[in-house]
């Protein structure tokens, strides 16, 4: 199915009044209606939705037969704002996901336009691009972009290139474009500013400096300033051309024999590359960076903006639709919500394994210490006797835990609860045993064994229920820490608890 209506005509038609023209005019016969199309295919036919005395009714065509105009008229009286305003929302899979998926069902309602509000510090590359797609592919509806600059001050690196993404870019007066956001919760000490860094402005989001350029070029943008969004190793300078006076913004390594007449880029220290080194080496090296910061005015002048708007309003009064309806969507909203709730509960969970594993450990020291101290000692002819009391004592309780080999792990508690002995049972049977038994290594050595086992079914529980979550919500995983991880710290403590014979 080929692209019915480019990004450039839109924006055309945006910067002009509605007309009252044809929606879709067949080529052949010059059948003509007023409708909306939609992304949605049937094998090689589009859905599409046909107005008829302010009523649409769905209808499947061939696409490609149909020269389409953008008409007000073949659409819903309505426009969509979409907010994209928290930190969190280029941070995580499933928000990124769930906030293009909300972009592209939005577009196929038929709306005037979509109004995606940002003011963001950045992300990651791969839930940028996931936005940037659903963009690029709803050809079927104008989308703009309205850099606020509230908490975050506008849009910098990932956001940025969400903005570059959209059919026009709309600019608060005190909003910035730029690579780097000002922290806004976080210290001015070099271990935050370098936290920042790498959670708003990773390295590895560099590399979608080129697919960035691509949205630029076809928008008629500095394709080198779009790059510098997110590479920090590009120095951009403005260059005279010619004679006349003509400029350029370029890379300063492509300026040629062009004279500089402006620098963009302002050198800076990039305290996570320093931070780096300094856990590799021990040195402290310092490591250059480039950072981009616009102003509105900068913004506009350089082409990476189109229009200053002082507020939502403004903007639609320029898009000529402040006679629509205006619906705000709270689906991001609740899904960041969600997120963040996750967030938490990771960091809850990654304390928790840190202690119980810690613990395992002192276990497992004591446990080799005493069996070393029982390599001293003759056996008891009593060490039969212990074996079947002190073993009925714990197998009673665990015997749920293993079924046919497979790891199907609860907390301690539901076994301390459920088991089938009360800790008075278990206290009375103890004591019978230590008056009974002679040797206290072997009965120290199941006690700890026993202790062992509670601590680390509690562990495959802590690893199960954070893989579970971070499989969900990847971003929100703590720094450093990775799904494969937890499955290798699980599979290490399922292993221990079966070569024990629980």
């Amino acid at each position: 199915m080929t692209k019915y209506i480019t990004s450039a005509s839109i924006v055309v038609i945006l910067l002009s009044s509605f007309c009252s023209g044809d929606v879709f005019k067949h080529r052949q016969s010059g059948e003509t209606f007023y409708g909306y199309p939609t992304n949605r295919t049937l094998g090689k036919k589009t859905r599409i939705y046909k107005e008829k005395d302010g009523k649409f009714f769905g209808k499947t065509v061939l696409i490609d037969e149909y020269d389409i105009t953008y008409d007000a008229k073949g659409r819903k009286e309505n426009l969509v704002v979409i907010g994209i305003d928290h930190q969190d929302i280029i941070l995580s899979d499933t928000v990124s996901i769930m906030l293009a998926k909300t972009i592209e069902e939005a577009a196929n309602k038929g709306p005037r336009c979509i109004i995606l509000e940002i003011d963001s510090p950045g992300g990651r590359g791969d839930c940028m691009k996931k936005v940037c797609d659903s963009i690029r592919k709803t050809y079927n509806c104008p989308i703009v972009a309205f850099i606020t600059g509230k908490k975050f001050g506008g849009a910098f690196s990932a956001a940025a290139g969400i903005a570059l993404a959209c059919d026009k870019i709309y600019i608060a007066p005190d909003a910035q474009m730029g690579t780097i956001a000002a922290p806004t919760d976080t210290t001015n000490l070099q271990e935050g500013l370098a936290d920042w860094q790498n959670t708003f402005t990773p390295k590895s989001i560099a590399s979608f400096g080129a697919y960035l350029s691509t949205f630029a070029e076809r928008k008629n943008r500095p394709t080198a300033l779009a790059m510098a969004m997110v590479d920090r190793n590009i120095e951009i300078v403005e260059v005279k051309t010619d004679e006349q006076g003509s400029r350029d913004i370029v890379h300063k390594g492509d300026k040629g024999t062009g004279a500089i007449v402006r620098t963009w880029s302002k050198a800076t220290t990039d305290y996570s590359a320093e931070k780096s080194s300094k856990e590799n080496d021990g040195e402290d090296t310092q490591h250059s960076a480039y950072e981009i910061t616009l102003s509105a005015k900068d913004a506009v002048y350089t082409k990476m903006a189109d229009v200053i708007a002082s507020s939502r309003d403004e903007v639609i009064e320029d898009l000529r639709a402040d006679d629509v309806k205006v619906i705000a969507t709270n689906r991001i909203k609740l899904q960041v919500r969600k997120f963040g709730q996750s967030k938490i509960q990771l960091f809850k969970y990654f304390a928790g394994m840190e202690n119980l594993e810690a613990q395992a450990e002192e276990i497992e020291k004591d446990f080799k210490e005493v069996s070393s101290a029982a390599l001293k000692h003759s056996p008891s002819r009593e060490d039969e006797r212990m074996r079947r009391l002190e073993r009925k004592a714990y197998e009673n309780r665990l015997m749920r835990n293993k079924q046919n080999k497979k790891v199907v792990r609860r907390s301690a508690d539901d076994y301390r609860k459920n088991g089938n002995m009360t800790r008075e049972e278990l206290a009375n049977l103890e004591r019978e045993v230590a008056n009974t038994y002679v040797d206290p290594y072997l009965l120290r050595q199941q006690r700890l064994a026993m202790e062992l086992a509670y601590v680390l079914n509690d562990l495959l529980v802590y690893y199960s229920r954070a893989a579970k979550i971070a499989k969900q919500y990847p971003g929100a995983l703590p720094k450093g820490k990775t799904i494969r991880q937890l499955q290798v710290r699980y599979n290490s403590a399922a292993t221990k608890l079966d070569n024990m014979g629980f």
